[in-house]
């Protein structure tokens, strides 16, 4: 519209939200039964102050008089919002005029990417963009440098169409170091990506996920586990041929992952580890992620990368940031098989080798290969040791 000025306009504040969700719902469905009141205030904290989604949830509930219909609603809103009908059919759409607004189909992807993490999740942005280059979506540049800015380009993107937001975080005061989705605009990307067949399946508070369980990923793209007690029991290979993506995160329960996981999911491209800090060891079936180009082991106690992640020649990215183990071994040959490793970034580790000088200088170029284009996090001559056997 060729406005002078922009200013950013907030959410309803809590009590005239509700005031709203009130209004459309009506006091005949309020006074119907004593639970519905506290049962519209959790509908109403679903819609995340948002007037469109206030309103359009609100008549659509103004009918419901039996409890069990608000809890049911309560349930869809939280684990499936784009299932509530009124959802897809009057909210998404008119929320989507921004998304089909941006200029290409990379800032499209790189919105919905964010969606992989929880609501109201406080996202770093150089671990988004690392997440996107791991992803593909940042492929048409000639170095890992190149890439990183267009990455800050496409978050600054996002945020002035409001499709992302700036985010504080404690101990930092100001918002560029990390970026959040509204939970209605989360919901959206989510309906997008099932419409695109690219689904994205996002579960909180995951306990043990077993074979049957895996068995529905069959048309899911990306998966994304948070939760203190994530575990695995795989007790039969299962095929999984679209996933591409995983991320388990923030188990104290997890101490190794099933080989069989590995084998159901050649597809893989991100592995995302991170936060998982009595996680132990990694399986030699690892060695089967052939396509695998991102792997996050910060903040786990993995001590020793089996020998078969050489096989792994496609991996671009490798994180083993504040790693709970005193050192983290790393059999000699396994960096200079990584052929396509561009960025690595490390506190502390050390090659277990034989002594082979050949190998070793084999090991340093490459790894100075990678640091002298600036793309690790860490210094790695400071910290680089070699135990020989």
């Amino acid at each position: 519209m060729g406005a002078k000025e922009r200013f950013k306009l907030n959410g309803l504040p809590q009590e005239a939200a509700l005031r709203l969700f009130r209004q459309n719902v009506g006091d005949n469905v309020l006074n119907s039964h004593h639970e519905i009141p506290k049962l519209a205030e959790i509908v109403a904290k679903e819609c995340d102050s948002l007037p469109l989604a206030l309103v359009t949830i609100g008549r659509a509930m103004a009918s419901r008089t039996i409890p069990e219909d608000w809890r049911y609603a309560i349930n869809v809103l939280k684990s499936y919002p784009s299932r509530f009908p009124e959802m897809g059919k009057y909210v998404f759409p008119t929320l989507r005029f921004s998304y089909d607004s941006l200029s290409d189909d990379t800032l499209r992807n790189c919105f919905l990417y964010c969606s992989i993490f929880p609501e109201d999740h406080d996202i770093s942005n150089r671990e988004l963009i690392e997440l996107w280059i791991g992803e593909r979506f940042l492929d048409d540049f000639d170095n890992m440098y190149e890439a990183q800015e267009r990455g800050r380009f496409i978050i600054n993107s996002l945020k002035l169409t409001w499709l992302l937001e700036g985010s504080y975080v404690k101990d930092i005061s100001y918002e560029e170091d990390h970026v959040k989705m509204h939970d209605v605009l989360r919901d959206m990307a989510h309906w997008l990506a099932h419409e695109h067949e690219n689904e994205i399946l996002v579960k909180e508070h995951t306990g043990l996920i077993k074979s049957q369980e895996i068995g529905r990923w069959k048309e899911i793209v990306r998966v994304s586990l948070y939760g203190d007690n994530t575990q695995f029991l795989i007790e039969t290979q299962v095929v999984c041929p679209c996933l591409q993506t995983i991320f388990v995160i923030g188990s104290k329960l997890l101490r190794t992952l099933p080989g069989t996981l590995f084998q159901s999911i050649h597809t893989l491209i991100v592995l995302n580890l991170s936060n998982n800090r009595n996680l132990r060891e990694l399986p030699v079936e690892i060695g089967a992620l052939i396509s695998l180009r991102y792997l996050n082991l910060s903040e786990t106690c993995v001590n020793n990368l089996p020998i078969e992640v050489k096989n792994l020649t496609q991996l671009r990215i490798l994180l083993l940031d504040e790693m709970m183990s005193e050192q983290v071994v790393i059999p000699l040959g396994v960096i200079s098989s990584l052929s396509s490793l561009e960025m690595y970034s490390s506190i502390e580790y050390y090659f277990r080798c034989k002594i082979d000088m050949k190998l070793m200088i084999e090991e340093l170029e490459c790894l100075e290969k990678i640091t002298d284009v600036g793309l690790t996090f860490s210094s790695v001559s400071p910290v680089l040791k070699f135990m020989c056997l």
